[in-house]
């Protein structure tokens, strides 16, 4: 059985809501405890017919809201940092020609675009000089 199909198994069985309840807050609980928001609280052992059974406090309910903010706030954070991945960067031309517009509005934006900017300058090439012209 693969992941997928255990997890689709278990999607399909019946939870009650409190147990639901019960599995997010304990999740929650070490969430917090992992990112320094809840306190460690210390165990205790308390002997119960002659065995000792260890007893930890649990974190009051503003704790646990405060953990529950600070989770949802990350979870939020997380997401726009996955969509952000998504979005096209922009080209370093698109920033250009985008500069140059802002910086020169009057003039046609085509000017900006042309593969060449001496396009319109028709010049004779330089005169190449010859090779014997060096070795003289």
């Amino acid at each position: 059985m693969t992941y997928a199909e255990v997890i689709a198994a278990a999607e399909s069985l019946p939870a009650r809501d409190i147990d639901v309840k019960l599995a997010q807050r304990e999740v929650l609980k070490e969430w917090g405890l992992a990112n320094g928001l809840l306190p460690v609280l210390q165990t205790r052992w308390t002997p119960i017919n002659g065995v000792l059974v260890p007893s930890t406090p649990e974190p009051t309910e503003s704790q646990m809201e405060q953990a529950r903010v600070a989770y949802n706030s990350r979870m939020q954070a997380l997401v726009e940092a996955s969509t952000a991945l998504y979005t096209p960067l922009a080209s370093r031309k698109e920033i250009a020609l985008d500069c140059l517009k802002a910086e020169f509005p009057t003039l046609d934006p085509s000017v900006f675009s042309s593969p060449s900017p001496r396009k319109g300058l028709h010049r004779p090439p330089r005169s190449r000089r010859s090779k014997d012209a060096f070795h003289a």
